[in-house]
């Protein structure tokens, strides 16, 4: 099979033909027809990092990268129903041994295997012809909707996650720090939650605008105002609920500062360097703040999130994507380095 492969630590993606991978018991062989380029490929085969989960130790090449792909189920495993053939699925990439304690109690994301399709070496990717995925990690994907639309699932995921782990619902108010791709799905996710007003924070204001679209109530352009003078002058007290995705020791401190007393805030946010610096530290502890880490997303999130867009929950299609031919994954690459960019997929072949 063709597939997207790095040869050598920083050397950057290459295509090339790999083995057809063979599905064993519990899984199901996925024909892929697209697969998006997120910053995790990007970090990995830049050299940046040589693995995601930083186990350098471990890392081998040559590897197939692909953290987020769709396509249609072309074979199963022993264990698997043989109805799943044919069936379009889009595959969750958070994967767990599915037998621990954690994958029992539906918390794949805390699995002591925990690892990342495509960006963890002992999981080749998606960025290929076929891909072998456990069967618990391929969701139905709607018939009606564009395979290239899948790939948002996962960040829609990651925030029907958040969502949950913050306890949002009606009567918050909820301040989503970062509009990226990520943060717009966040507007989406906690307006599906019952939030009654949703503010979006960026310096951006195309983002602003995608997050006006997706739902948010209001929108602060962090280039003109203080974000926390601001989210207070709109609120009073503060916010019940914030959410960090950003990833700065600065946007983290002011994600905290914005809580009205006992609001509770969620740490998405994963670039190196995040230092916890709260000079106001009476604030978190006086008013009873609470900071929740939140890390990726469950299979239960997944199915959650798809079953929003089965339902016509969140529009997709509001949000820009640019597709690259398989033979054309260099420009795919430069483009998705753009910071304001569409999303960038790659389409391997026609989708389900």
């Amino acid at each position: 099979m063709r597939a997207l492969q790095l040869q050598r630590h920083g050397g950057g993606p290459v295509l090339t033909l790999a083995s057809d991978p063979v599905p064993t018991r519990g899984e199901v062989l996925v024909e892929v027809s697209h697969c998006a380029v997120a910053v995790g490929e990007r970090l990995v085969s830049s050299g940046a990092r040589q693995e995601y989960t930083l186990m350098v130790e471990s890392f081998s090449y040559p590897h197939t990268l692909g953290f987020q792909g769709v396509g249609t189920i072309a074979a199963v495993g022993a264990g698997v129903s043989r109805e799943r053939l044919g069936q379009p699925v889009t595959v969750n990439g958070v994967l767990g041994c599915g037998e621990c304690e954690q994958c029992r109690r539906g918390a794949e994301n805390h699995c002591h295997a925990h690892a990342l399709l495509g960006l963890d070496s002992g999981y080749p990717g998606a960025m290929a012809e076929l891909v072998a995925v456990p069967a618990r990690n391929a969701h139905p994907w709607p018939r009606r909707l564009h395979a290239s639309l899948a790939p948002f699932v996962s960040e829609l995921a990651t925030m029907a996650h958040v969502v949950r782990r913050i306890e949002c619902g009606p009567g918050d108010t909820v301040a989503i720090m970062g509009a990226g791709q990520t943060g717009l799905f966040g507007v989406a996710a906690a307006k599906i939650a019952g939030a009654d007003r949703v503010i979006s924070l960026d310096a951006d204001p195309h983002r602003l605008d995608f997050a006006r679209r997706l739902g948010a109530d209001t929108t602060i352009d962090v280039r003109e105002a203080d974000p926390v003078s601001a989210v207070r002058e709109l609120t009073g007290e503060g916010v019940s609920r914030s959410i960090e995705v950003v990833g700065s020791t600065q946007t983290v401190a002011q994600t905290a500062r914005m809580l009205a007393p006992r609001g509770i805030g969620a740490l998405v946010g994963t670039q190196p360097g995040i230092v916890l610096d709260f000079p106001d530290y009476e604030h978190v502890m006086a008013k009873e703040i609470s900071l929740r880490g939140c890390l990726g997303k469950t299979n239960h999130d997944y199915a959650r999130a798809l079953s929003w867009v089965a339902q016509g929950r969140v529009d997709l299609s509001v949000l820009p994507v640019a597709i690259f031919a398989l033979e054309r994954f260099q420009d795919a690459w430069r483009a998705a380095a753009r910071p304001s960019g569409p999303r960038v997929v790659i389409q391997i072949k026609d989708g389900p």
